[in-house]
C-alpha cells in the first residue's frame, strides 16, 4: 500500500524537513506531509551517513594526529631509558662511592 500525499502548507513541510534535518531527524517533513515510508526511509539512512560519517572523522583524525606524535613517542622511547640509565647510576655513586 503505498502512502498518500497530504494536502499541507508546503513552506511549513519544508521548513519542518530542512531544521529537522540539522537536527538529525531528516525525513520528518515528509512523514509530516503523509509519507511516512519515504520520511522513515530518509530517517534510517539520514541516521546510518551521521553515524558512519563521525565514526570515519574521528578515525582519521586519531590516525593524523597519531602519526604527529610518532617523532615525540620515538624520542621518549629513546631518551626515557637514557635519563633512567644515567638517573640509577648517579644514585650508586651517591650510595656507594669508589674508594
Amino acid at each position: 500500500m503505498e502512502d498518500e500525499i497530504k494536502n499541507v502548507d508546503k513552506n511549513l513541510a519544508f521548513i519542518i524537513e530542512l531544521v529537522g534535518g540539522l537536527f538529525g531527524i531528516l525525513g520528518i517533513g515528509y512523514m509530516f506531509s503523509g509519507l511516512i515510508k519515504e520520511g522513515i526511509i530518509r530517517l534510517i539512512v539520514w541516521i546510518a551517513i551521521i553515524v558512519f560519517g563521525w565514526i570515519f572523522i574521528s578515525v582519521m583524525i586519531m590516525l593524523i594526529v597519531g602519526l604527529c606524535f610518532i617523532p615525540f613517542m620515538v624520542i621518549a622511547q629513546v631518551g626515557v631509558p637514557i635519563w633512567s640509565a644515567f638517573s640509577i647510576r648517579k644514585r650508586l655513586e651517591e650510595a656507594f662511592p669508589e674508594k
